[in-house]
């Protein structure tokens, strides 16, 4: 039973690896998942060069610093901060200059008294 319990589970990794998403690709998307500081709607006002972005800060510690962090690839540790001149916990950022037809990665952050930095999870749109 054990046996065919664990090929079950390779047979489906291995399937869902052979896919251009990797199998755990949705956890980056549910927020119950993690205790997170920061929270970002999903982009509005998309168009051919920019988009609206919401964040949301969910701590009472002091933050030092606030906004989006932009790059073209997922889940990458390369993103190309764009901070926010806002004092509130929600705040809209507009990106523009971006180029069409090409899908950007999104995460906002906080960075508290201590340097400490925080992201929210990442959402993803394509330029129209």
């Amino acid at each position: 039973m054990r046996k065919t319990i664990l090929l079950l589970f390779l047979a489906a990794f291995c399937a869902s690896s052979c896919k251009d998403t990797f199998m755990f690709d949705k956890m980056y998307e549910d927020e119950g998942v993690f205790d997170l500081k920061v929270s970002i709607a999903n982009p509005t006002n998309i168009s051919s060069s920019g988009a609206t972005i919401s964040v949301t800060i969910l701590t009472d510690e002091p933050i030092i610093g606030r906004g989006i962090a932009v790059t073209t690839e997922p889940h990458s540790n390369s993103m190309a901060p764009f901070p926010s001149i806002s004092d509130d916990k929600k705040f809209d950022m507009d990106l523009d200059y971006l180029h069409s037809k090409t899908t950007y990665y999104v995460r906002g952050y906080c960075i508290d008294k201590a340097g400490k930095t925080y992201y929210s999870l990442e959402k993803s749109f394509t330029t129209k």
